[in-house]
């Protein structure tokens, strides 16, 4: 029984269980998934963000069912736009058991087709009040590190001046507060790889929205 529903849910005739198959689906499996399925079972958590027009962290929530998904697609107001809809990561790198975001300053210039990237060398991390808790989605000051949600916490600025960890600071943390083998270097593993991915974005952008385009379209 336990293969036919796991090809039943996951297989290529049902993409995606309707609200009754996920209760019945979460039903047989109980309260304990690891052991009915014999290894670790990821938890069924997403980030949901609005599709457009979005800053500061407005619209953002954090969902645990498709019953949830469904509800806030159709809240008023969100029914017309498009959402981004991503699986929350569940064991993500922490600061002293809190989360963080990276903070990249960078232009993009286009001239005659021919797309430059100019990026400020000095940046930050910016992290959140409140231990790192997946019991608790819908805490705000846990899951969204946006200043403009942290500066509402009464904890804002307690642990780091202004929720900011330097990069220098950063790499002074994951040299002493990581295992020898999970340690890495910012700068030449992380910084790069977010280098070259904003370099990606203004040709996919363009060809995927070409009808779209407008002045500060890339504007954060």
């Amino acid at each position: 029984m336990k293969e036919k529903r796991i090809r039943e849910g996951y297989g290529s005739e049902t993409e995606s269980l309707c609200e009754e198959d996920e209760e019945e689906y979460l039903a047989e499996i109980g309260d304990d998934p690891e052991a009915y399925f014999g290894v670790r079972v990821p938890r069924n958590i997403w980030i949901m963000k609005p599709g457009e027009n979005s800053n500061r962290g407005n619209g953002i929530t954090v969902c645990s069912t498709l019953r949830e998904i469904i509800a806030e697609i159709n809240s008023a107001g969100k029914a017309d736009h498009t959402h981004i809809i991503q699986k929350y990561i569940e064991r993500p790198l922490l600061i002293h058991n809190r989360k963080f975001d990276i903070r990249v300053y960078g232009m993009l210039t286009s001239v005659n087709g021919i797309t430059k990237g100019y990026f400020y060398e000095d940046g930050y991390i910016r992290t959140s009040c409140i231990e790192f808790d997946l019991e608790d989605l819908g805490n705000r000051f846990i899951h969204l590190t946006n200043d403009a949600v942290q500066k509402k916490s009464e904890d804002y600025g307690k642990f780091e001046n202004g929720n900011k960890v330097s990069y220098q600071n950063f790499q002074k943390y994951i040299d002493t507060h990581l295992p020898p083998e999970q340690r890495f270097n910012f700068h030449s593993d992380i910084l790069v790889q977010i280098r070259v991915r904003i370099l990606s974005i203004p040709s996919m952008s363009i060809e995927n929205n070409s009808r779209y385009i407008q002045s500060n379209i890339y504007e954060a």
